[in-house]
């Protein structure tokens, strides 16, 4: 059964309990072989890539602001 969630009478939320009903609405795709050929090719696709200057780069890329100073 939902309940609401309020505070000073205005309701902030409704939970409701999950049903299982819900999941079985999903269908699932079957796997094709071209499903399968095109998951197995992208083994090794970064077999090329220097791990250690990316993350060099990602952390790099952390520090940077693209944000306009703020004035105040």
């Amino acid at each position: 059964m939902p309940r609401k969630l309020r505070r000073n009478g205005e309701t902030l939320a409704i939970i409701a309990p999950f049903s299982d009903k819900r999941l079985r609405r999903l269908k699932k795709r079957d796997l094709t072989a071209q499903d399968i050929a095109d998951f197995e090719s992208a083994a090794g696709s970064w077999a090329d890539v220097d791990t250690d200057q990316l993350l060099a780069d990602i952390y790099a890329h952390r520090e940077m602001s693209y944000r306009p100073p703020l004035e105040l």
